[in-house]
């Protein structure tokens, strides 16, 4: 988003191959597809396919570089906005686990193994600290 402020034009910007922005986008598509693998939030794992999808956008650009640049732009840099409101969306939903049930597991580790054979979290009482 904020890339769209530095460069020239966004149509000049996306009319060849942003190779900084695809290296940030590889890494980060790493990174947030490990963090999918390893944790229990909804987020994640479809922010990881995003962003695989977005990476898939640059490999599309390096392979036919006839895609034209509003293509180009609308798969690489559009995407990114849904991307934002999801991350928004699993902060509030954590925010409200964490009022509701007083924890909440982030990763899978951390699950207790009751949790996984069907045991369920029950919402605390008001007043109740423990």
């Amino acid at each position: 988003m904020l890339t769209n402020l530095f460069s020239r034009s966004v149509w000049v910007a996306f009319s060849t191959i942003e190779w900084e922005i695809a290296a940030v986008d590889a890494v980060l598509a790493a990174v947030i597809l490990y963090v999918a693998l390893r944790s229990c939030r909804f987020w994640a794992p479809a922010m990881a396919v995003m962003m695989i999808v977005d990476v898939l956008g640059h490999l599309a650009r390096m392979m036919d570089p006839g895609i034209v640049a509003k293509a180009y732009y609308a798969l690489v840099a559009l995407i990114s906005y849904p991307m934002v409101l999801l991350l928004v969306i699993g902060t509030w939903r954590h925010r409200m686990r964490i009022r509701l049930y007083g924890i909440d597991y982030s990763w899978v580790w951390q699950l207790p193994p009751a949790y996984r054979l069907g045991w369920q979290v029950v919402p605390r009482r008001n007043g109740d600290r423990s």
